[in-house]
Parts: C-alpha cells; sequence; structure tokens
C-alpha cells in the first residue's frame, strides 16, 4: 500500500493501487569526472529514490480515475509519501510529483472518454 499526505492535510490517504510500481534508488555527484590519468573521481553526496507508478484506469471506475487525476494535479509542490522498499521496509519520503501522463484508450462524446496507463513519480527530495 501507498500512502500520501501533505503538510496542508497530514492524513495519510491511500493511493489506489498501481498496476506498476517502479523503484529507482540513485546516487547524487559532486564534481565527478576522470583526472588526467583516466582514473574515474567520484564524490557521492547523498542518495535518492524515485518511484514511477502506473495505472491501467480503463480496467477501472471512470470516475475513480477522473478524481486520482484531480487529487495528483492538486497536490502541493513537496508531499510525504509511504511505500514498500525492496528492501523489505516501508519508509517515508519527503517528494515532489513528477509529470502526470495518460493516453487516451477510447473516446465517446456521449458517455466520456476512457483512459489508459495513467502515470506519474515521485523523486525524493
Amino acid at each position: 500500500m501507498i500512502y500520501i499526505w501533505t503538510d496542508d492535510d497530514p492524513t495519510p490517504r491511500e493511493l489506489p493501487i498501481p498496476c506498476k510500481f517502479d523503484w529507482q534508488f540513485s546516487d547524487l555527484d559532486r564534481g565527478s569526472g576522470r583526472n588526467d590519468f583516466g582514473l574515474m573521481m567520484r564524490e557521492r553526496i547523498g542518495s535518492k529514490v524515485k518511484l514511477t507508478l502506473i495505472w491501467n484506469p480503463k480496467k477501472q471506475n471512470r470516475k475513480a480515475n477522473e478524481a486520482m487525476i484531480r487529487f495528483l494535479k492538486s497536490l502541493p509542490p513537496y508531499c510525504y509519501l509511504r511505500y514498500p522498499d525492496p528492501d523489505g521496509t516501508t519508509p517515508t519520503i519527503e517528494c515532489y510529483r513528477g509529470d502526470i501522463k495518460s493516453g487516451m484508450y477510447h473516446y465517446d462524446p456521449i458517455s466520456g472518454s476512457v483512459w489508459k496507463d495513467t502515470s506519474t513519480s515521485f523523486t525524493e527530495r
């Protein structure tokens, strides 16, 4: 389960279970590069996590997907996320939301459009 909250609304809210959940752990370097002898010099200054979530709303209730998109769009610049980590823990990170993407699966001007593969990322601050 993935929970999200903000400073303005500190009550954790459960996000819908994604159909795909990608975890990425990245090192942050400063002044890295090769010296005059070709030896790699690296100064690691930290590590950050990036989570990419993908939902397949064509299999979900359309109204629930629309509400989720509105919620994601309304997030402030920074929020908090608690998620299952591959190391077996459940950490909480302060993060920012990346771009929100979705592709139209079916267009119907009467009943409404159906969207698929709604995705966004959350990157640790």
